[in-house]
């Protein structure tokens, strides 16, 4: 599983990606955002959004789930860990080389011009949704591998 995002958790070295936030921000629909804005009357700029966030855990618990695999969260910070409830394994945990103190805590798109000027829907993909598509992928790459 050389490029999954399984590939990264494995007992001998988990990690916990903090750019994974950023996730919550990259849209399902943007190749359609792209059609109707080149179709648009004149150039304008659009922002690429949802407007909604997500955390890390968020998205490691749903994609965690959508494996199979039930994490607890214990502690916080540099300190939280995602346990497997079903051995009691840490599977992920907090990085210290990936890990940014000064990175913005909070940072989300306006997709209101997109919206009213194209009738773009962003969350046309639910977060939900992009999770289990992404799992799906990863499952198959690993089944293709065997």
């Amino acid at each position: 599983m050389k490029n999954s995002f399984f590939s990264r958790f494995t007992p001998q070295e988990p990690k916990f990606f903090p750019m994974l936030k950023r996730l919550s921000e990259i849209l399902t629909s943007s190749s359609d955002l792209l059609v109707e804005s080149m179709q648009h009357d004149k150039p304008e700029d659009f922002v690429i959004a949802t407007g909604v966030q997500h955390s890390v855990r968020e998205f490691a618990t749903l994609a965690f789930h959508h494996a199979g695999i039930e994490v607890e969260w214990q502690g916080s910070g540099m300190d939280e860990k995602g346990i497997n409830k079903a051995n009691g394994k840490v599977i992920v945990e907090v990085s210290p080389d990936f890990y940014r103190p000064t990175d913005v805590v909070n940072l989300w798109g306006d997709p209101t011009k997109a919206k009213t000027e194209l009738g773009w829907n962003p969350t046309k993909t639910t977060f939900e949704e992009l999770v289990k598509i992404m799992v799906a992928h990863d499952m198959e790459l690993v089944k293709n591998e065997k």
